[in-house]
C-alpha cells in the first residue's frame, strides 16, 4: 500500500498461510518478523509505533525527536524504519506481547521467521552516529535484543508455535536458537565448524546447514557440506542455500539418496579427521584435505 499506515501485511500474511494450510495442513508455516526494526507497515508494530509518548519504546535522536529512516526506495511514500529501543526492558516486554504473542491462539500459522536478529544494525550500520550513541549504548541495544529473543522464545513453545531465525553469533542459539553453517565451511574453518555443530546436534539445537554457492548460484562444495550436515546433525535441521536467495540452484541429485539412522555420534580421529556411522554409510571429512567421502548418488 503507498500509505504505510493503512498496509495489510500483517492481514495478507495470514491469509497467505492460510491458503498454505488448506492445501496442506501438516505444511509448516513461519510468518515474518524483524527484530530490530519497527516496521510502520505491519500492524502488529503500528499501535506502539502510535505511542510516542513512551519515550522506552524507539529509539530517539539527541534533541528527543523520534529516529526514523525513510523509506521511499522501497515505493513507500511516507514510510519510516523505527527501531527499537531493546535497552528498555519495558521495550522488550510491550514488542513481545503486541508485534509477537497477540492473535497468536490461531492454527492458521506455527511460528515466526526472524529478521536481523544480532541487533544494531544489521543493514543499518550508520545510525549509531547519526544517533550519536556511544559503544556502550550500542552493545546495550544489541543485549537487549538478545534478552527479548531469550524472553520469546519460551513463551512462543509454551504456545505451541516455533521460532527461526536467519542469522547466528547469539548466546541463545546454545538454548534452542536456529545457528547457520555452511557459508563458512572452508578447510579453514571446517574443524573448528564440525566440533561446533556436533555439540549442538548432541544437544538437539535445530540448525540450518548452507550450502555454499558459487558465483552462479550453483553448489560448489556439495559433498562437503552434505558430509558436514551428516556428520553433525541432531533430529532438527534444515540444509539448503541460505536465509534468501533469489536464484535457487537445481535440487542436488545427492539430497535423494537414503543413508538410514545414525548408528553413534560424531568421532574424531585423527585430529581433523571427522567421521559418523549411518546405517546406509559411513560419512567422513577429512578437514585437514578437505575431502569428503561416503556420500551417496542416486
Amino acid at each position: 500500500h503507498s500509505d504505510p499506515e493503512q498496509s495489510t501485511c500483517d492481514a495478507s500474511m495470514l491469509q497467505q498461510a492460510s491458503l498454505v494450510k488448506r492445501v496442506n495442513p501438516n505444511t509448516r508455516v513461519l510468518l515474518y518478523r524483524n527484530a530490530e526494526a519497527a516496521q510502520q507497515w505491519q500492524a502488529s508494530s503500528r499501535a506502539l509505533l502510535h505511542n510516542v509518548s513512551d519515550a522506552s519504546l524507539l529509539l530517539r535522536r539527541p534533541n528527543g525527536s523520534i529516529f526514523c529512516e525513510p523509506h521511499n526506495n522501497n515505493n513507500y511514500s511516507d514510510g519510516c524504519y523505527y527501531f527499537w529501543a531493546f535497552n528498555s526492558s519495558r521495550c522488550r516486554e510491550a514488542v513481545i506481547e503486541q508485534v509477537y504473542m497477540a492473535g497468536i491462539e490461531t492454527d492458521v500459522f506455527d511460528g515466526y521467521f526472524l529478521d536481523d536478529t544480532p541487533g544494531l544494525w544489521c543493514e543499518h550500520q550508520d545510525h549509531s552516529a547519526t544517533l550519536r550513541m556511544s559503544a556502550a549504548d550500542v552493545s546495550a541495544v544489541v543485549a537487549g535484543t538478545g534478552e527479548m529473543i531469550n524472553a520469546l522464545y519460551p513463551r512462543l513453545i509454551a504456545r505451541g508455535k516455533f521460532a527461526w531465525q536467519a542469522f547466528n553469533n547469539w548466546p541463545f542459539q546454545s538454548r534452542g536458537g536456529a545457528p547457520t553453517a555452511g557459508s563458512t565451511l572452508t578447510k579453514h574453518t571446517c574443524a573448528k565448524t564440525l566440533r561446533t555443530f556436533a555439540a549442538m546436534g548432541a544437544a538437539d539445537a535445530p540448525f540450518l546447514w548452507f550450502l555454499t554457492l558459487d558465483e552462479h548460484h550453483k553448489p560448489s562444495q556439495l559433498h562437503q557440506d552434505l558430509a558436514g550436515f551428516l556428520i553433525t546433525r541432531g533430529d532438527h535441521a534444515f540444509i539448503g542455500t541460505g536465509w534468501m536467495d533469489d536464484a535457487v540452484p537445481p535440487f542436488p541429485s545427492e539430497y535423494h539418496a537414503e543413508y538410514g539412522s545414525p548408528l553413534a555420534p560424531m568421532a574424531e580421529g585423527p585430529a581433523g579427521v571427522f567421521q559418523r556411522a549411518w546405517s546406509g554409510s559411513t560419512v567422513k571429512l577429512d578437514c585437514n584435505m578437505f575431502i569428503a567421502s561416503g556420500i551417496k548418488s542416486t
